[in-house]
């Protein structure tokens, strides 16, 4: 796991460490895709043709910004969230969460 807490009181460092446990998320979401759904993602966006032709889905956009190998470019987990409430099939996922 590379979870971990850290003092978001210190910005810089904080951000930083953010930007790589995003990462780390991404991959997770690799695993997921590859083992339940037999969905490949791409290590990187330089594979952006493949992404494209998937559909060019918000879902995949977001993977892609997420593993982004420029870490200044990878969204937040605020950002993350947001965007996932913009996708439709997320939102019934929350509903069902929250009936739980």
């Amino acid at each position: 796991g590379a979870s971990f807490v850290y003092d978001r009181t210190l910005v810089e460092v904080a951000s930083s460490i953010e930007k790589i446990e995003v990462l780390a998320f991404g991959r997770l979401v690799q695993d997921l895709f590859s083992w339940n759904l037999n969905v490949a993602v791409p290590d990187s966006t330089e594979l952006g043709s493949y992404l494209n032709t998937k559909s060019g889905s918000k879902t995949m956009s977001l993977i892609a910004s997420i593993l982004q190998k420029d870490q200044s470019k990878r969204p937040t987990f605020s950002e993350i969230k947001e965007t996932l409430a913009t996708i439709p099939e997320f939102e019934s996922f929350s509903a069902v969460a929250g009936s739980i």
